[in-house]
Parts: structure tokens; C-alpha cells; sequence
């Protein structure tokens, strides 16, 4: 029952790509007849830059088969793929590289994924993917709330033979690269967007804090509530010992 319905689901989606590809056509003939396309379809529309490669197809593959299978389809189907997840990324390596498949691995701070695994394969998935000359980049890979933790994933990267350099870079320029804007943001170069953090240490380590924040050139107010009642009590409890 479970090969049936992945089989449906797949025949779905194949068949979502082959829509797609006839309403791509179709708008290139009346475009080359000079004829107004009437007959526009929003959700075709948004598969267009995905059926020309300039925008990518982000796939969620864990396991080895997976990630096998996800390849094998986006290279049917000609579209530019980028692989979430990639548990079992470091065994399809030469496949990665070959079809310039880039990944974004998520999370770090996980437990191995089967219980005769080394307890550092989550760690040093990074590196093994470095160093086979895999294109990837480090999520959190959780909610948008957890995304505070993102540079301590990077980190225990870093601690488990993932040059420190890269380890920075696997959370700005490589995202940023993965994703297409590195145009605006990822590093701090003229004419990009200025979006950055100032820090008192070591981004990638736990006491380090941010003390100025910057989003396309304008600075944020760091302020919040827990600031205000710290330096409100602070200062009473100084008045009183005065």
C-alpha cells in the first residue's frame, strides 16, 4: 500500500511538470504568432522560472534511496535542485558533485540517524561534504523561533574538522550563494544590501553578544523588555545602596 501511494504521488507530480511544460509552450506560440495569451494561469506562471533553471527546486530527502531518487527525478525533469536534509548525504557524494547538486544540511545538533552510526556523523557531515567538493551550506532546522541556535550548529561543525572560516561562511555567503542573492547579502562587499551584525567575540561561540544589528544599511533597535526591566531595577538597587 505504501509503494502504491508513493507511486500515485509521484504520478502526480510528474504529471504537475508535464502541465507546466504544455502551458510553457503554449505561451511561446502565441508570443512567436504575436497572438495575446488569454489564457494565464497563475500556478503555471510560477513553474516557469522553475522549468528554466533560474529558479531551483528545493527537495527534503534524508536516506540514501531518497536522495537517489530525488536526483534521478530533477534530472528527468531538467531542473536545478537543491537537496534539504542530507542525513545520508556523505554517501552520495560523487552523485552530489557530478549533477552539481548543492546541500543544505539540517540540523547539526541531532543524534545519529540509525543506532550503529558514530555519534559524531551529524558533526562532521559538514566537513565530509567539504571535503568531496559537495557545494552545502548549515540550517537550523527548526522553527524560525530556534534560529538563534544557527551558529552553534555551525559551531560543533567547527569542533569536528570543519575549518572555522568555513563554518562562518556555512551560514552567510554559502546560503546566500545556494539560494541566488548573493548579489545583496552573504558577505560585506560595496553595493551589497549591508545587512549584518556587529558582536563583542566570536559569533560562532555562546557568550558572544550581538551589539549592533543592521538590515540593508539601517540600524535595528536591539531594545526589549527584559533590557528595560534589567537597567530599571539595576539602577533602583544602586539608588538604594546610595
Amino acid at each position: 500500500e505504501q509503494k502504491k501511494r508513493i507511486k500515485e504521488q509521484l504520478q502526480r507530480l510528474e504529471q504537475a511538470f508535464r502541465d507546466a511544460r504544455a502551458y510553457q509552450q503554449a505561451k511561446a506560440a502565441a508570443g512567436k504568432k504575436g497572438v495575446p495569451f488569454h489564457k494565464t494561469d497563475q500556478r503555471w506562471e510560477a513553474m516557469l522560472p522553475v522549468l528554466a533553471g533560474e529558479v531551483p527546486v528545493l527537495v527534503v530527502a534524508n536516506d540514501l534511496k531518497q536522495i537517489q531518487s530525488a536526483v534521478d527525478f530533477c534530472d528527468r525533469q531538467k531542473v536545478k535542485m537543491i537537496l534539504v536534509g542530507g542525513t545520508d548525504a556523505q554517501y552520495a557524494t560523487d552523485l552530489l558533485k557530478e549533477k552539481n547538486v548543492a546541500v543544505i544540511v539540517t540540523p547539526i545538533l541531532r543524534l545519529p540517524a540509525r543506532r550503529d552510526e558514530p555519534y559524531d556523523t551529524p558533526f562532521t557531515l559538514p566537513e565530509q561534504l567539504r571535503a568531496a567538493g559537495v557545494t552545502y551550506c548549515i540550517s537550523g532546522g527548526s522553527g524560525a523561533g530556534n534560529e538563534r541556535n544557527l551558529p552553534y550548529h555551525a559551531a560543533k561543525a567547527a569542533s569536528y574538522g570543519l575549518p572555522k572560516d568555513e563554518a562562518l561562511k556555512a551560514i552567510t555567503l554559502y546560503p546566500a550563494q545556494i539560494l541566488g542573492v548573493a548579489d545583496r547579502v552573504g558577505s560585506l562587499e560595496k553595493g551589497k544590501d549591508a545587512t549584518l551584525i556587529v558582536t563583542d567575540g566570536d559569533p560562532l561561540e555562546i557568550p558572544t553578544q550581538v551589539e549592533m544589528l543592521f538590515i540593508q544599511g539601517r540600524k535595528v533597535d536591539l531594545g526589549n523588555k527584559q533590557k528595560t526591566l534589567n537597567d530599571k531595577y539595576r539602577t533602583k538597587y544602586r539608588q538604594q545602596s546610595e
